[in-house]
């Protein structure tokens, strides 16, 4: 490529224009309505009412399921939700999750021209970039369709984390780079970290083979214990605590159930099985064109990576799937995994680019034509309703989700007993209703979970949970009864792990970030 550019500044510009550029539709409507749309609305809007009231880490938020409350922030990952606090305090919540998107995107255009700079040359670096932002499982599906702030904020952090593991052999400061971009990856979306994580181990390993072996892995190993216990805080509780919410309804859907080129009337699969094969066309023009060229070798971990997972989410990869241990049924959809296919696409996008190994033209047609197909497929889905479309709820119904503020059916209380038609579409709604025409005079109109706290006139007030409703029930008491979540111990001892992970993180970056100070010669004195 002959076109040229100077300044990080500028190619950050560039990047943002065009994360911006590609929002223009969102900033216009003001709201996407997507499958998780209204909930990105509501959590946003809790978790940033919590936080600037002084709640450093919201995990209850108290007014959602018409204020019986939610524990959503002790399963689901805050890191999206701290990006967009800030969006907060100077436009209403819609328009906060259209601006956090649009922050998220840009961001992980950024990391991504970080990590594909230190390969290729600028220009292919940034127009991988933009490419990466633009693929249709990040843009199409990750923002138009689903609206899933864990992925979208997963996409920032994969690429930081292949960055710093690249670069371990060349000072030590990229290992405690590597802890804070993996523990980030896990306090944003726990299903993509356990995906990523055998694709990060492969690089790593081969990161040390390259190199001082035992040097190397010494350094994984280190950012590997050091990014769990920052993130600690995080993933105990919601690792821990899964007992006290229906989190089996998670395993409902199971990755060897749910592959792509399978469920062929179903407008979701069948976008997704339009971006795996236009995807898998592109991957196969780029490896004949590499094979012609005699380019192959450098693009063969890339290769490998697509193939990987287009393999993982067909139906071939079912067996595989129910081999592998009961915690990757969390997963719930093997075709999460396309975040990776994303990330291998756009680097041999860039390689290819920065290779002259065919016209820039065509590599870029390439790209081009990944994007338009699934896009046209996209629009044609977009216009159908029910199942076989991908035409959201109405906005009169999606006002209501968010004035209601209903939750996922697995957030509500474990010892709350669910009725076989309740697990449809629409439950929640249903429970809460059932739940308040069956409310007692001993019952506060709070979902019970055993770390909230009821106190009457400064005293501790016995609560336990009413099977039929999911409401906290107290025993005698004189006056008004507050609830109010508290610390129990295990939550104390993941929040003080992450502090002092986080002042070890500090001052092992500074010392190893610190050169080396070069004395200057002793003048003699004649």
């Amino acid at each position: 490529m002959n076109v040229k550019i100077s300044g990080t500044l500028s190619r950050s510009a560039i990047i943002w224009i065009a994360a911006t550029f590609l929002m223009l539709p969102a900033f216009a409507i003001g709201h996407i309505i997507s499958y998780n749309s209204f909930l990105n609305v509501v959590w946003s809007e809790g978790f940033a009412r919590q936080l600037f009231a002084g709640n450093v880490y919201p995990r209850w938020l108290p007014e959602l399921n018409s204020g019986a409350g939610s524990p959503v922030f002790y399963f689901y990952g805050p890191l999206p939700f701290y990006l967009t606090a800030p969006f907060q305090l100077v436009v209403g919540p819609r328009e906060t999750v259209v601006l956090g998107i649009w922050l998220m995107l840009g961001l992980s255009g950024q990391a991504f021209y970080s990590f594909a700079s230190s390969f290729t040359k600028t220009m292919s670096a940034v127009a991988a970039s933009i490419a990466y932002m633009a693929m249709p499982y990040h843009f199409l599906v990750d923002v138009w369709v689903r609206s899933d702030f864990g992925e979208l904020a997963a996409y920032i952090m994969i690429p930081l984390c292949l960055l710093c593991a690249s670069r371990l052999s060349v000072r030590v400061s990229w290992a405690f780079g590597l802890a804070a971009s993996y523990s980030g990856l896990l306090a944003a979306h726990l299903p993509s970290a356990l995906l990523f994580t055998p694709f990060l181990v492969a690089t790593c390993a081969y990161v040390a083979w390259r190199g001082n072996f035992v040097d190397i892995s010494l350094k994984c190993m280190f950012a590997a214990c050091l990014s769990v216990a920052l993130a600690a805080s995080y993933v105990v509780p919601a690792i821990s605590y899964q007992y006290m919410i229906h989190a089996d309804h998670w395993s409902a859907y199971r990755p060897s159930q749910n592959p792509l080129f399978s469920h062929l009337q179903i407008g979701i699969d069948l976008l997704l099985d339009a971006i795996v094969a236009n995807s898998a066309l592109v991957i196969a023009i780029y490896a004949m064109i590499l094979l012609a060229s005699g380019q192959l070798l450098k693009m063969i971990p890339w290769l490998l990576i697509a193939t990987t997972v287009i393999f993982f989410v067909s139906p071939l990869a079912a067996g595989l799937w129910d081999s592998l241990p009961a915690l990757f049924d969390k997963v719930q959809f093997s075709w999460r995994s396309l975040i990776l296919l994303d990330v291998a696409l756009c680097m041999l996008f860039a390689l290819s680019l920065d290779g002259r190994i065919v016209s820039f033209h065509a590599v870029l047609g390439l790209m081009l034509l990944n994007v338009i197909a699934a896009s046209i497929v996209f629009l044609v889905l977009g216009a159908r309703g029910g199942p076989a479309g991908l035409m959201r709820r109405s906005e009169p119904y999606e006002d209501f989700l968010i004035q209601a503020r209903f939750q996922p059916i697995e957030y509500l209380p474990s010892c709350l007993t669910i009725q076989g038609n309740e697990w449809s579409a629409g439950g929640p709604e249903r429970i809460l209703a059932r739940s308040m025409k069956e409310m007692t005079r001993s019952q506060l109109a709070v979902f019970y979970y055993p770390f909230l706290d009821a106190r009457s006139g400064g005293n501790s007030v016995f609560a336990y949970c009413d099977a039929k409703t999911g409401f906290m029930s107290v025993g005698p008491h004189k006056g008004p009864v507050t609830v109010k979540p508290r610390l129990l111990p295990l939550e104390l001892a993941s929040d003080a792990t992450s502090l002092c992970s986080a002042v070890i993180w500090l001052i092992g970056l500074f010392f190893s970030t610190r050169r080396p100070r070069v004395s200057k010669p002793k003048t003699r004195m004649v």
